[in-house]
């Protein structure tokens, strides 16, 4: 991370925040099982897995439906501490939490996730869910708010430093035209 985005996370002002403040967990009534994913179905369906973010395959029916009312879920893989942003309806495996997130802005979702993996220590493959939901975040605050433009331009700055060195990279091994 270049100097400049260190000097901005030290001069940021600091707020320490319930993961309830900012997300609703929501109960799972139908747990579907890995023999009833496909390849080839219509909802994506999630699981604890780290590959993929964490989506499985496809199930016929979502019972979690993104819409203009809930455009949102957030999936925490219980075994993995994975936690992936469903923006198209789904459904869900066995070992995943589905939370409603108070914040829709992406980058926002992104720079919460990183600070949050970081007080979730690994278990292995044991369940994370009884830590994660306890965890106290310390996020940018502006007043006595979050401050969101911080931590959306701070996620837009880190995230074109990551291209601009990927495509110095691309160029110097002769393969940025792939």
């Amino acid at each position: 991370m270049n100097a400049s985005l260190n000097e901005k996370l030290r001069t940021v002002k600091w707020g320490k925040y319930k993961i309830s403040q900012l997300f609703k967990p929501l109960t799972v009534t139908r747990k579907i099982k890995g023999e009833d994913v496909t390849k080839n179905g219509i909802y994506p369906a999630y699981s604890s897995d780290s590959e993929n973010n964490g989506i499985v395959g496809y199930y016929k029916t979502p019972e979690f439906v993104c819409d203009s009312n809930n455009p949102v879920y957030v999936v925490f893989g219980d075994h993995t501490r994975t936690m992936s942003i469903a923006r198209k309806s789904f459904s869900v495996l066995d070992n995943v939490k589905v939370l409603r997130p108070y914040i829709e802005n992406t980058n926002v979702l992104l720079f919460i996730f990183s600070v949050w993996k970081k007080q979730i220590p690994n278990l292995g493959y044991k369940r994370h869910w009884g830590i994660a939901k306890e965890c106290l975040l310390r996020l940018p605050v502006k007043g006595e708010k979050l401050d969101f433009d911080f931590m959306e331009s701070f996620i837009a700055e880190l995230e074109a430093e990551r291209i601009a060195e990927l495509s110095a990279y691309l160029t110097v091994s002769g393969q940025a035209n792939y």
